[in-house]
Formats: C-alpha cells, structure tokens, sequence
C-alpha cells in the first residue's frame, strides 16, 4: 500500500499536492471527511410521546485540514503561502479537495476555502522556515464522488425487451444519470422496476438512425435535448418573409451558423410566434419548413427574432414521466421501444456518490 495523498484543486483546474513532503504536508488531525451532519426535523404533537420524525436532512459538511507549510528559505516559505492563499481564495469560485486513499481509490469534494489561513505568528505555529495552521473547507453539497463517470450501454433486442436490464449504482447513495436514446425510435419508455417511475419520449418526428435524445437528470441541470443542441438565439434579424409553408430568415453575417438542420426554432415579434424546423443554413440565411401556427409575415418594422435549440423538446416528454435517479446497488430497468432496430440503444452515464472516502 502507498501512502495516502491529498490534493487541492484550483477552480482554474490547477491542483497543488498538500502532501508532496517538501512545500506542503498534513498533519495528524483530519477531521470531517467521512460521515456529513445530519439534521432531524420533527414535530411535538400534543398528547403524543417524544416527537414524530418528518425528515433527515443532510447538511453542508466541513472538512478540517492540519497544514504544515515549509522551505528552505523564508523567502521560499513565503512564496509557497502566498501559493496557497491565492489558490484558496473563494472569490475564484469552487474549488475540489482529493483524496487518492492509501488502498488506490479516488474521491473528489466540491467546497470552498473558509477558514484558518489568518496565521497565528508565534513560536508554537512556525519559524522562518515552517508555519503551521489548520484550513477550513466547506462543501455545501456535502457527498464525495467519483473521479470517473459509469457507464452502462444497452443495445437494442427484442429477447432483452421481455426481460429486465440490471444497472449497478456502486455508489453509497443515489446517482441522478444522463440518458442518450439511440434512434431510430417513434416512441421509448425507460421504467425503474423498483420504484414503478418512468420516462416516456414520443417525438412527433421518429428518431431516425442519425438522431439521439439526451435526458439529464442532474439536480440543478434537468434538460432534453435532441443531438446534442442547446438552445441558441439570433437577434440581429435583419429581414425575413413567411409564407403559409416556410420562411426565409436573413441574420448576420455568420448568424445563421449557430442554427443546423433539423433544429427547432421559434420566429416572433411582440404579438406573433410561429414554430419552424430548421431545413438548411448557410451564413446569411436561415430557409424553414412551418410546424404550425398562424400564418404572419415578419419584418424587421416589427422587431422579430429567431430563437432555437429544442428549447421546447419537454413537449415530447409524456404525461405521468418523471426523472428518477439509480438507487445504490443493483437497479432493474425495464425498456418499451417502438420503432427500434439493431442499432438502436440506451446509454446511461452517472457518477457515484459516496458518504466519505
């Protein structure tokens, strides 16, 4: 076994190793970095003993680090603080403590410096070579995670169809994953046996062999997607005309390269939105095939705008779907797919939670 290591990641990515022996090292002390606190909420309720329990609300964990700092110098110790503090400054934004533990597994923890780096001068905290503190972390999403994502691949195939698809979260807690549908499909549904939650996507143009739809459920980042487009916006318009079938949209110079074929996108002004699917693309110029709507000419009089990127594809998630996360452990999935063929499929990608390293 080799000795364990701890590592600070910048928020620009650079990382400082906190246990290289030479600049940085910590001391016995670490505390804070298994078990995150808990909270207990409960009510009294006349008549009743005790309380009754509503909730277990985990709490933003604190994770303490005894550092000792050296060189050779005094100016060299310096440098190496001023490393530190400036590395550590939370105005940059997030930073990730990580901790390659001393039987090789990897764990990382999104946090923000706190305290601890006012540096008490005195003989008992340093010299002209050495000084000693402890630093503060907190992690307002208190659970470590993996390095690395999972990855489970289904290929399509009517035998598996009829039988559940076991996918294992190895992870202490639940993992909110990324889905890819592998088109083509008309219709497919992902059910978590378990739980009895699914997800329905029933796009009102089948997905050919060429296409995909992303369905991310991370907290915080839940999107659809179709190949991949995110929403983008045009608003330099400079002039456009819509027939009952389609519309001829002039941008920029460069503008309409933010648009590809077979996107969604939606031409409005003040008073009128029409939807259209994007049918080629060129620099200047946008042509599009009319989804619906009334019929209206736009011009640029009227201030119209272009916006587009399958903002809108929530619309194909059916009623009663519901993003749901892997459990820990083994999770039994069941798959509807209608439309598929041998090269359609299902990715699911996740990264692991973990209560501590």
């Amino acid at each position: 076994m080799t000795a364990e290591k701890i590592y600070w990641i910048r928020p620009d990515g650079g990382t400082i190793d906190l246990t290289n022996g030479v600049s940085y090292t910590i001391r016995q002390g670490v505390d804070g970095r298994y078990m995150p606190p808990f909270e207990y909420i409960s009510d009294a309720i006349y008549t009743y003993p005790g309380e009754v329990l509503r909730t277990i609300k985990t709490k933003p964990r604190e994770v303490t680090l005894p550092l000792l700092v050296m060189g050779t110098s005094e100016t060299v110790l310096r440098d190496n603080l001023r490393t530190l503090t400036d590395a550590f400054n939370p105005a940059l934004g997030e930073g990730k403590l990580k901790v390659v533990t001393s039987d090789g597994l990897t764990f990382i923890l999104n946090c923000h410096f706190a305290s601890g780096m006012s540096l008490e001068e005195s003989y008992d905290t340093g010299s002209c070579t050495f000084r000693i503190f402890v630093a503060t972390f907190i992690a307002h999403s208190p659970y470590w995670w993996g390095p690395t994502e999972e990855e489970w691949t289904w290929t399509h195939d009517d035998a598996d169809l009829a039988n559940p698809q076991t996918v294992i979260n190895t992870g202490d807690l639940e993992a909110w994953p990324v889905w890819t549908i592998i088109g083509p499909a008309s219709s497919v549904t992902i059910t978590h046996i378990g739980t009895g939650k699914y997800m329905t996507m029933t796009p009102t143009t089948a997905l050919t062999a060429a296409d995909s739809i992303t369905i991310d459920t991370r907290p915080g980042k839940k999107d659809i997607l179709l190949n991949q487009t995110k929403r983008v916006s045009v608003s330099s318009l400079l002039a456009s005309n819509a027939a009952a079938a389609d519309a001829h949209v002039h941008v920029a110079a460069g503008g309409g390269l933010l648009f590809a074929t077979g996107m969604e996108c939606i031409l409005s002004d003040t008073a009128n939105a029409e939807s259209f699917v994007i049918s080629s693309v060129a620099a200047d110029q946008i042509n599009t095939a009319k989804v619906g709507g009334i019929d209206y000419i736009y011009t640029t009089a009227r201030s119209a705008k272009l916006e587009g990127g399958q903002f809108n594809y929530f619309k194909y998630y059916m009623l009663g779907s519901t993003m749901f996360p892997l459990l820990p452990g083994s999770n039994q999935l069941g798959f509807s797919f209608t439309g598929g063929s041998t090269v359609s499929g299902i990715v699911c990608r996740w990264v692991t939670n973990h209560y501590g390293v």
